[in-house]
């Protein structure tokens, strides 16, 4: 570990060094129908929720500080379509639950390639989506990270 951890997903821990975490951004989709009234404003139906996604991005230095196995092991649960909880820090001595996540796509681009073919930095963003199928309790959250 390099770092504090700054949020997690699933086992993978991102730190201030190591799984670098530059930036994480949130879109809630939530529509509402319009149904027409005669003589009167519209009325507004709510119709739940369409989606709740999440993009990281973020960079690695695999050579000073490590962080391609989290990215491998992300990689592998969104081929095995392993929903993960996300968890944000919100102080130091709190986080956020954010939920339980899919990993839709896995995007990295590996520059300054060395002699042994380790990249010295690798960018990558991870596209995730809310899963709306199960439940999850703090318990398994907390012997995930443990």
């Amino acid at each position: 570990m390099a770092g504090p951890i700054v949020a997690a997903l699933g086992p993978f821990a991102f730190e201030a060094h190591g799984f670098g975490l530059n930036d994480i951004g949130r879109s809630l989709k939530t529509p509402w129908a319009v149904i027409k009234v005669p003589g009167g404003f519209d009325k507004l139906q709510w119709l739940g929720g369409d989606s709740d996604s999440v993009k990281i991005g973020g960079v690695l230095f695999p050579q000073a500080f490590g962080g391609l196995e989290s990215l491998a092991g992300i990689r592998a649960a969104a081929e095995a379509g392993m929903p993960l909880h996300l968890l944000q820090r919100a102080s130091a001595s709190m986080a956020n639950i954010l939920s339980q996540f899919v990993v839709e796509g896995v995007e990295d681009n590996q520059t300054f390639i060395s002699a042994n073919g380790v990249p010295i930095k690798n960018t990558y963003s991870l596209s995730l989506r809310k899963y709306a199928g199960g439940n999850f309790s703090m318990q398994s959250i907390l012997t995930g990270l443990f």
